[in-house]
């Protein structure tokens, strides 16, 4: 079956350690669904507070919007952003074109990115990606902290912690 059309654009979002990646793969099972890694992409655009107020993006943005094409296969969209883009709607542009075609090469209609710190641009990605939905997993405070503990102590990184 050829699908033509974009039925959703999925950003999944929520603290880390939450069970974001648990539900990603949960929703990639679905045969409509193609999954994506982490763009990052929204939070590499931030600059300061005045900046987003007028939708201006980071120079960094360039740099990892290049890093997430490479990633899905897609560096060819790299050449749609102006060379001297400055507003955070050109890259979130960039960004749904380049999922949209991924997708509907995959013979699917639904595309999810998760990238758990794109909780904190939920606006900046609106007024950049027309419809987009949201999926805000929200996990019981304790429990969070519990594993974000359990996994830098067992990757021995106690710094994060402090000294014990």
């Amino acid at each position: 079956m050829s699908h033509s059309t974009i039925k959703a654009r999925l950003f999944l979002v929520g603290c880390p350690r939450s069970g974001t990646t648990l539900l990603q793969s949960l929703l990639a099972a679905h045969p409509e669904v193609a999954s994506f890694p982490e763009s990052h992409l929204f939070q590499s655009l931030w600059i300061y507070r005045w900046s987003r107020l007028l939708g201006l993006a980071s120079p960094k943005g360039r740099e990892q919007l290049h890093w997430f094409l490479q990633e899905i296969n897609q560096p060819q969209f790299i050449q749609k952003l102006p060379k001297n883009a400055r507003f955070m709607g050109q890259y979130g542009k960039v960004l749904q074109d380049a999922l949209d075609c991924s997708t509907l090469s995959q013979d699917k209609q639904i595309w999810l990115e998760k990238s758990p710190e794109h909780v904190r641009y939920i606006r900046y990605i609106e007024g950049s990606i027309p419809h987009a939905k949201f999926i805000h997993l929200i996990r019981n405070g304790s429990d969070v902290v519990a594993s974000l503990y359990d996994v830098t102590h067992k990757h021995r990184q106690p710094d994060v912690w402090g000294d014990e």
